[in-house]
């Protein structure tokens, strides 16, 4: 059986399961429970930010600790989780949980698991394929798997259209190059975030511009790579107004644009700056 057909189908019993979408919805909500692991991939569950299941494990922390029997189905969650939604939805549902005061233990342990998935996501596509075979529980192991395809898709892609950019020349290649590495930046992928850091240093591809290089360093922060000194060198080069606006952007999951439009018109259609919106954050 193929893996996407898998899980339509492993998404078609959720939501059809006896224990339904309204009931598990507002019951676990009210009740203080934890979610199970499957809900993750209900839709419904993720209209809002932040995601329902981070709101009900939420509960399960107020006035004590977290319930030790059902630390395993958290960290089952919460790997689903983030194996399932884009890096914006989950900055947002995070931000959102901050903004709700919820417990501190919490915060730090969903930060655990975000550290184990930046990991995950940073090896190659052979090791992550690895990883899903060594993984036991069998949901968590076809999401891993499919990660790692779609990691390999992407790294495919970006070559075969990095290839076709080098056959251009002047303003159409900067261009070119510009559009592909902000496409998949948005998108979470580790070396075009790490192009777009490069890319605005004073030896970069792009015009230096040092703020824009501290909000792809901030994205880079996100993913796991070790730039702490390259953030605090580049706060050195800011006023303190422009670090604000580049911190709102990121948490806002904006962008500046990858480019400033040049004189006459762009030499690739539609220009380097088109935004990617994420499945959840599309809708206000």
């Amino acid at each position: 059986m193929k893996l996407t057909t898998f899980l339509f189908l492993l998404m078609v019993q959720v939501i059809f399961s006896g224990n339904s979408l309204a009931e598990d919805k507002y019951d676990l909500l009210r009740k203080g429970e934890a979610p199970n692991v499957d809900s993750v991939l209900v839709p419904e569950y993720a209209e809002k930010v932040p995601h329902g299941g981070l709101e009900a494990i939420s509960k399960l922390y107020e006035g004590s600790d977290f319930p030790a029997g059902k630390v395993e189905e958290r960290t089952r969650f919460l790997k689903a989780f983030f194996l399932t939604y884009s890096n914006q939805y989950a900055r947002a549902s995070i931000n959102a949980l901050k903004a709700q005061n919820v417990s501190s233990t919490f915060l730090a342990d969903i930060d655990d698991v975000r550290k184990w998935y930046v990991d995950l996501m940073g090896q190659p596509p052979e090791k992550i394929e690895e990883k899903a075979e060594a993984e036991t529980d069998r949901l968590l192991s076809v999401m891993i798997a499919k990660k790692g395809e779609r990691k390999e898709q992407c790294l495919a892609e970006m070559e075969e259209r990095y290839f076709n950019a080098e056959q251009a020349s002047g303003q159409a290649k900067i261009e070119l190059f510009a559009k592909i590495m902000f496409h998949y930046a948005q998108r979470g992928e580790h070396a075009a975030i790490q192009e777009m850091v490069r890319a605005y240093t004073s030896n970069g591809i792009l015009p230096a511009n040092p703020a824009k290089r501290y909000f792809w360093l901030k994205h880079a922060e996100w993913i796991g790579a070790d730039v702490k000194a390259a953030i605090e060198q580049a706060m050195l080069d800011l006023d303190q107004a422009t670090i604000t606006k580049m911190d709102l952007l990121f948490s806002a999951n904006k962008y500046p644009d990858a480019m400033e439009k040049p004189e006459g018109r762009w030499q690739v259609i539609g220009g380097p700056n088109r935004r990617w919106v994420p499945p959840y954050l599309g809708k206000e």
